[in-house]
């Protein structure tokens, strides 16, 4: 179950929706069956490791985890996900595993992304 706070300003609504929808994909994460997870592990890391060094989701994935391994393939899922955004999108398998949960990944990520305080 996940829950939801309503932001007392609007200026936070936008991270109400980056927040539900990288909740959400940890519960997909979870649907997602042995081998498909193992499959896009490395897909995960790779795109992880493109980004700059200074790119804050770097950080903001180690504070996720804590230094866990057991937690970041679920964490990476759900950040590249909701936060990166490539021109003609990600690695194809992982565009199409995030359509059968999102249906505009690249809206979504432009949330975050236009977002002063994401």
């Amino acid at each position: 179950m996940i829950f939801l706070a309503a932001p007392e300003h609007p200026s936070f609504y936008d991270d109400v929706v980056t927040t539900a929808a990288h909740e959400m994909l940890h519960a997909a994460w979870e649907q997602l069956d042995v081998r498909e997870r193992a499959e896009l592990r490395d897909l995960l890391e790779a795109e992880v490791a493109d980004l700059g060094a200074d790119d804050p989701i770097h950080e903001q994935i180690e504070w996720s985890t804590d230094g866990s391994k057991m937690a970041r393939p679920s964490e990476l899922f759900a950040y590249v996900g909701t936060q990166i955004g490539r021109e003609g999108g990600l690695e194809p398998q992982l565009e199409e595993v995030y359509a059968r949960f999102i249906s505009d990944r690249s809206a979504l990520v432009a949330v975050h992304t236009d977002n002063p305080f994401g």
